[in-house]
C-alpha cells in the first residue's frame, strides 16, 4: 500500500483556507491520502483533516510552522509521499496527481521535488 501525507502547520492564529477535500482518501490501487494539519490555535477543522497539536513549540509562532515544513522525515517515517500545503491557500489538485507528474514513474529519477518561486 503506497501513502501519501498532505500536511501543514498554522500557528499563531493564522487565517487558514483549509477546506473539505472532495477527492476519496482512499484511491484506486491502494494508494491512500492523509490530511493532517499541526496547530497551536484551531479546534476545530474540516474532515478528512486530522488535527495535531505542534510537535515544536520552542520558537515563535512562524518559526514552529517552518519546523513542520521541513520535517516531514521524522513527523511521518513511515509515508511514502509527503505534500507540505500552505495553510494560507486553498488546496485545488488532487495531490496524487502532483506526486505522480513529479515523482512518479515517468518523471525523473528524483527523491525532492519544490516549485518555484514565481518572483
Amino acid at each position: 500500500m503506497t501513502d501519501l501525507v498532505v500536511y501543514t502547520a498554522i500557528t499563531g492564529y493564522f487565517p487558514n483556507n483549509l477546506q473539505p477535500r472532495n477527492h476519496p482518501t482512499v484511491c484506486p490501487k491502494g494508494r491512500n491520502i492523509r490530511y493532517v494539519v499541526f496547530s497551536d490555535c484551531l479546534k476545530d477543522i474540516p474532515a478528512p483533516w486530522e488535527l495535531r497539536p505542534l510537535c515544536c513549540t520552542k520558537f515563535d509562532p512562524r518559526r514552529n510552522a517552518r519546523y513542520h515544513k521541513i520535517m516531514s522525515h521524522v513527523l511521518f517515517p513511515d509515508a511514502d509521499y509527503t505534500l507540505w500545503h500552505d495553510g494560507s491557500h486553498t488546496l485545488k489538485a488532487d495531490p496524487w496527481d502532483m506526486v505522480d507528474l513529479h515523482l512518479g514513474a515517468t518523471a525523473p529519477r528524483l527523491d525532492l521535488a519544490t516549485f518555484r518561486h514565481p518572483q
